[in-house]
């Protein structure tokens, strides 16, 4: 895998295809246009931290005006945990190691890899070690 911060979805699959897992999945509300959209941000058992899901070519970053689409690529990639979404700019992004600024995570990476995602809100949901 290339050492980058971002994913595009034919990496996804393939790594998982060699044996690799999803371990997060992050969504953010960007509010910055007339319309919603949302971005994903993904963590995997062969990489550090959550990256963004890029298009084809990693042109841009992959967006979806349909919440309910996104949590269809979740469920695609075999992520069967809960999705978290958050609004663009909360303060719970920060502790996300990976999440772009512009969305609300930190200016600069530093410290250690944070839990997965929404662990605070999934208290007594089972996970993948139950």
């Amino acid at each position: 895998m290339p050492n980058t911060k971002r994913l595009q979805e034919a990496e996804i699959r393939e790594g998982l295809r060699e044996g690799g897992r999803i371990k997060g999945f992050v969504v953010v509300e960007r509010t910055d246009s007339e319309v919603p959209e949302y971005v994903a941000y993904i963590r995997t058992s062969w990489t550090r931290g959550y990256r963004i899901l890029r298009t084809w070519r990693d042109k841009e970053d992959r967006t979806y005006r349909i919440l309910g689409r996104l949590y269809q690529q979740a469920r695609e990639f075999g992520y069967m945990a809960p999705v978290t979404v958050y609004r663009m700019g909360s303060p719970e992004l920060l502790r996300f190691r990976g999440v772009l600024a512009r969305d609300g995570g930190p200016k600069q990476a530093t410290g250690q890899d944070e839990t997965e995602a929404g662990s605070s809100f999934s208290k007594g949901w089972p996970t993948e070690t139950d």
